[in-house]
């Protein structure tokens, strides 16, 4: 998976890629991912994540619900 984001005004400092996953009430992953610090730029910024294994077993079956967010170090949430 590729994040791909600009940055417009000021430089954002520490930025962190959270996310968890939920079946239910169940989390089933949670995972923080440092992306870095970025400068304002025209053209859009690229990172990439890492791989995920889907779950196995039980889990597996049914709907996930996800949520992702992109906090700064000041911890403002960029969606």
């Amino acid at each position: 998976m590729e994040l791909r984001f600009k940055v417009h005004n000021d430089i954002v400092h520490g930025l962190k890629y959270c996310y968890n996953i939920r079946k239910g009430n169940i989390i089933v992953e949670k995972d923080e991912e440092n992306v870095g610090s970025y400068a304002p730029t025209k053209e859009p910024h690229k990172f990439s994540l890492k791989e995920e294994e889907v779950p196995s077993g039980w889990l597996k079956r049914g709907a996930y619900n996800g949520k992702a967010m992109l906090i700064d170090l000041d911890g403002i949430v960029h969606f």
